[in-house]
């Protein structure tokens, strides 16, 4: 077994290396090769032979970028990882079996467990409020950071917001499965942020209301909150900063597609597991959105496909079905002009992907509002660097528990740790 199984991996390396030969030569690629340019699974595009800078040879990363690329040309690189992980979920299953377990790996080796009997997908990390972990140093390292540009601009009001995602919950249907696992639930996060940030930060610990059930709140594939629990947020963080009030009430409930893959479901590697997508038909047709770049303001375009969708121009099949979330609401950093606004008004609000569907909420109390996302793509500067060159009213940080880990990872100098 162990033959074929090498044999069959030298039939796919000379496969792959044959096509990229072939192309070099005669700009010929074989079927499958082809297909795609970026990966709806890995949310990232493809390495082309252009990426490959040969400079970098002595450090390893063109060993490293060409092993890559090499991945990256395997035929329909996407289907075949799908494929793979639904063997390996088959053995784990089976061998599930005789112990009675009903929640398992997605894969050797994932950190995504399923839980069939509720369609259920999650991911498990590290307590951050265990001391000597490196999420805890992130968390005290971030809240510093907000400390200090707090402290250097004292006429602006500081808000920082945490959402509690659905493994942080015990109406998670997994919760209990995870032995030893401590609940990073609202009073954790409370005690952990509260006991780092200074008083003239305002800490809101965002939980669904207990009124509100898991699918009107959560999805079940997915680490984002659903459009109920985001509407609901906003309107206690409006009634705590006197701004206008906005109810899941206010508006027209839509479904904008009945399932999709959400992030679990790709990195789990299982597409078995879909959820609703619905959202709060809220009026913000008048908004600008602006690209924000290095000087400031960029060139006006159109953030994400929300409001497409609803003036009929955007169909469900003009979305991608795995990545819904940020291409409806739009992702990455951001400029919202409102012209009913109060003229002069400018709020900064610090995000992760999480802000992507509240932000829009936030913009009905500033004339501009400057969205940047430090958790999910490398930003220079840091919050104090912002509030200075946009000359800001409000900054509101708002993101998941763990966003400090990805903002260490993306951009370090917002935590003073680069």
């Amino acid at each position: 077994m162990q033959k074929v199984r090498s044999i069959a991996f030298i039939v796919s390396v000379l496969a792959v290396m044959g096509s990229m030969v072939l192309y070099q030569a005669a700009g010929f690629l074989l079927p499958g090769f082809e297909t795609k340019t970026t990966s709806s699974i890995e949310g990232r595009a493809f390495l082309t032979l252009h990426d490959l800078a040969e400079d970098s040879f002595d450090d390893g990363s063109f060993q490293s970028d060409f092993e890559q690329y090499a991945a990256d040309a395997f035929p329909f690189k996407d289907e075949f990882s799908l494929c793979n992980a639904g063997i390996q979920r088959a053995e784990i299953k089976l061998a599930a079996v005789p112990f009675g377990y009903d929640a398992y790996p997605t894969f050797f080796g994932s950190d995504v467990f399923a839980l069939e009997s509720e369609g259920v997908l999650n991911s498990y990390h590290q307590p951050i409020q265990l001391p000597g972990t490196a999420s805890y140093a992130h968390v005290e390292a971030w809240c510093g950071a907000l400390n200090a540009a707090a402290e250097s601009h004292p006429d602006v009001a500081f808000d920082v917001c945490v959402t509690l995602q659905l493994r942080q919950s015990e109406r998670d249907p997994m919760y209990g499965y995870v032995r030893g696992y401590p609940l990073m639930d609202k009073e954790s996060v409370e005690d952990l942020w509260g006991g780092f940030l200074g008083e003239s930060i305002d800490l809101h610990v965002f939980d669904a209301p207990l009124e509100m059930s898991v699918d009107e709140a959560w999805y079940r594939n997915d680490h984002h909150w659903q459009a109920p629990y985001a509407v609901d947020s906003y309107g206690v963080l409006a009634a705590e900063s006197g701004w206008a009030p906005v109810s899941w009430d206010d508006a027209d409930h839509i479904q904008v597609v009945p399932a999709w893959y959400g992030s679990n479901a790709r990195n789990g590697l299982d597409l078995g597991f879909q959820s609703a997508f619905v959202d709060h038909a809220y009026d913000f047709s008048d908004y600008r959105y602006y690209k924000l770049t290095d000087s400031g303001k960029g060139e006006m375009f159109e953030l994400g496909k929300r409001q497409g969708y609803l003036d009929g121009a955007v169909g469900e099949n003009d979305i991608d079905m795995t990545n819904v979330y940020s291409e409806y609401y739009g992702n990455g950093a951001v400029w919202i002009e409102n012209p009913n606004a109060q003229k002069g008004t400018t709020c900064l609000v610090v995000g992760d992907s999480m802000s992507y569907s509240i932000r829009r909420y936030i913009a009905l109390n500033f004339e501009s509002t400057i969205c940047i996302v430090p958790g999910n793509v490398s930003t220079d500067g840091n919050v104090d660097w912002y509030a200075d060159r946009y000359d800001v009213d409000h900054v509101v940080v708002l993101g998941h528990a763990y966003a400090p880990d990805f903002i260490y990872s993306m951009s370090p100098g917002f935590l003073g740790t680069d």
